[in-house]
């Protein structure tokens, strides 16, 4: 067999270029007598594969056992609006929470006009006490 090693690009001397395998002529391509005698080398020295054994039987739940399905139950993510809406209620915040957003959103109830002109000035007895600029934007 005549084989050539390829030459470099020109300019790349330095560039390596593998050799060509050298088949022998009982090569098997594929691998399989190399396979084959690792396959007959271990035979010994594994363990037999385990046989597959029975399947278990489905077994319908119990009514004691809840499983998930695709409707709605108790134990589904539930809003927090609820739970918040009961905690304000036990703590008395209503009032309070009520009188901040009422702060908060001030320009927007009474109009941005009258808003520059008139302060909520106090909260008593159920009462919003409003503080005017004067007697003209108090009427």
């Amino acid at each position: 067999m005549n084989q050539t090693r390829p030459e470099p690009p020109e300019g790349l001397d330095d560039v390596m270029v593998p050799p060509e395998p050298v088949l022998a002529p009982d090569h098997d391509p594929l691998g399989v007598e190399v396979a084959l005698r690792v396959a007959h080398g271990v035979a010994g020295i594994l363990p037999s594969p385990r046989p597959i054994g029975k399947r278990r039987r489905w077994v319908a739940p119990t009514a004691v056992e809840q499983r998930s399905g695709s409707g709605p139950d108790e134990r589904d993510p539930q809003p927090l609006a609820g739970d918040m809406d009961a905690l304000v209620g036990r703590r008395g915040w209503r009032t309070e929470i009520g009188l901040r957003r009422l702060l908060d959103r001030w320009p927007q109830i009474v109009g941005p006009v009258n808003a520059e002109h008139c302060r909520p000035a106090g909260f008593d007895d159920k009462v919003l006490v409003v503080r005017a600029e004067s007697s003209t934007w108090a009427t």
